[in-house]
């Protein structure tokens, strides 16, 4: 007899960046094949009606609820800020109809809404697993409490055999991808740019993402030397990334975990330049594969662009270690062998008991 898994996840539309991760677990994983029995529940998202998108979410919920006793597995991946209001009532009712689960907190902002309330933890102590996406993440639930079943499953991309890297001796294109805003740091780098572009002329910033806040394109198009490619498929974005020499990402935003944008970077051999700043670090390594700088100091982007323009050789050498370091968060990896595993895990204790 097939276990019965429901899934309350989300999927795009609209694109995002757990809603791209998720989509990846469904088409690489089995967890939407035959081996199981799978029904699958929409985490809706409506940006731009708030009373919309709590209608639908509502309806979401009570879909949810009337399903968890027609099933023996609880496969619950969403935002951190959605799990932490709402995870208590979903797992205090799938506990009691002894549903398996798996909570997987997309983002890295979990920690900061512990902090305000920790109580909630206790919530969690009977969760069959919870996966994290950074390390940092992991050491902070076990420093809260140790007997959490705490899983390190980051976000992950598609991984070539091999990539070209980069041997130009001129550096002139710079390309950011993500939502073009201030929270993403967008502001700062064209700042940047414009006191850049006066030390070199040739120098161009490939701007790639949905367009937030509309005051922005009119500071786009006072520079002839900074080309905003609007939104873009997945394979026009490689395509971008790929003909640029660094890949920038100057986030402020305080939910970001492993972005996949640097991820999609470091897989193409792009050394990259962010800021040194919650999880960054972990997969941005100072002087090998790209360069951090103060997020209190943007204006360090200038240095660290210079840096590069400097020292071109070091582009070769950072690009590459970005592909070696890339390898580590490969999606087929993640998603075909330690997520089947994951899954394969749940069942077994299931056919066990």
């Amino acid at each position: 007899m097939k276990n019965k898994i429901l899934v309350f996840a989300p999927l795009p539309p609209p694109l995002g960046g757990a809603r791209q991760a998720f989509q990846q677990i469904c088409n690489e994983s089995h967890l939407f094949s035959e081996k199981f029995k799978t029904n699958f529940i929409n985490i809706p998202l409506n940006r731009k009606n708030k009373f919309l998108n709590f209608f639908s979410r509502i309806l979401a919920l009570i879909k949810l609820f009337y399903n968890i006793p027609l099933h023996n597995i609880l496969i619950f991946h969403s935002s951190a800020n959605f799990i932490f209001h709402f995870g208590p009532y979903i797992i205090t009712i799938a506990k009691f109809f002894k549903l398996r689960i798996q909570i997987r907190f997309f983002g890295s902002t979990i920690d900061l809404l512990m902090k305000k309330n920790p109580e909630k933890i206790k919530y969690f102590t009977d969760v069959d697993q919870i996966l994290l996406e950074t390390k940092g993440l992991i050491k902070y639930f076990n420093n809260l409490q140790n007997n959490l079943n705490l899983i390190w499953f980051p976000n992950s991309r598609p991984i070539v055999s091999n990539q070209i890297i980069s041997n130009k001796k001129i550096i002139n294109r710079i390309c950011y991808v993500g939502q073009i805003s201030n929270i993403k740091g967008t502001n700062d780098l064209i700042d940047c740019f414009e006191n850049l572009i006066k030390q070199h002329k040739d120098i161009e910033l490939h701007l790639v993402g949905q367009l937030r806040e509309k005051s922005f394109l009119k500071r786009i198009n006072k520079f002839k030397k900074i080309i905003y490619h609007g939104i873009k498929s997945n394979r026009e974005c490689k395509k971008i990334i790929s003909d640029s020499d660094i890949f920038i990402y100057p986030s402020k935003y305080i939910s970001e975990g492993y972005s996949g944008a640097i991820l999609e970077a470091m897989s193409l051999g792009k050394p990259i330049i962010a800021p040194n700043w919650r999880f960054f670090g972990e997969i941005v390594i100072d002087n090998f594969n790209g360069k951090l700088y103060d997020i209190t100091s943007p204006e360090e982007i200038i240095t660290q662009i210079n840096y590069y323009i400097k020292n071109p050789k070091m582009i070769q050498i950072h690009g590459k270690n970005s592909f070696i370091n890339a390898k580590k968060f490969d999606s087929k990896y993640w998603n075909k062998i330690v997520y089947n595993n994951l899954l394969n895990k749940i069942t077994n204790d299931i056919e066990k008991n």
